[in-house]
This record gives structure tokens, C-alpha cells and sequence, in this order.
């Protein structure tokens, strides 16, 4: 796939002088950053998710403590 961008000088500049620091291509660069930002966005979608299920359990009471969680077990286990 062939993209084309615009950049004005200082852009160019920003691009040209990080490609050449970690010695590596425009195209490299511009693709890495346009992957990561993909990443980035999906990342913050699954955050928000994770959000959202906090949100409801402590809604309905679904969050429980270690002594909740594990103090059956610890009885038994007489810890």
C-alpha cells in the first residue's frame, strides 16, 4: 500500500532527524508510529471495558475482599 502525507518543514525535520537516530527509515518510522497508535486506541477501548465491569460490580455487589474471597479456605486450613 502506498500512503502520502504532507509535513511541513519542522514535521519533516521531527521525522527525518528520529529516523536517522535510531537508524531507520521514514517509511519505518511513520508505519511504527501509526501501529503503535492502533495499539494505543485499542488499549484505552479495553480500559474502558475494564471500567464499565468495575462500574456494574460495584453496582450490584459483586466486589469482595481477601477476607471474603479466602476466609473459608483459611478456616479449614486452621491459618
Amino acid at each position: 500500500m502506498l500512503v502520502s502525507i504532507n509535513l511541513n518543514d519542522k514535521e519533516e525535520a521531527i521525522v527525518t532527524n528520529f529516523a536517522k537516530l535510531n537508524n531507520l527509515s521514514i517509511s519505518e518510522v511513520i508505519k511504527q508510529a501509526i501501529l503503535h497508535q492502533i495499539e494505543y486506541l485499542e488499549d484505552l477501548k479495553i480500559e474502558e471495558k475494564l471500567d464499565e465491569a468495575d462500574l456494574e460490580a460495584e453496582t450490584i455487589s459483586l466486589r469482595y475482599n481477601s477476607d471474603e474471597v479466602f476466609g473459608k479456605l483459611r478456616k479449614s486450613l486452621n491459618v
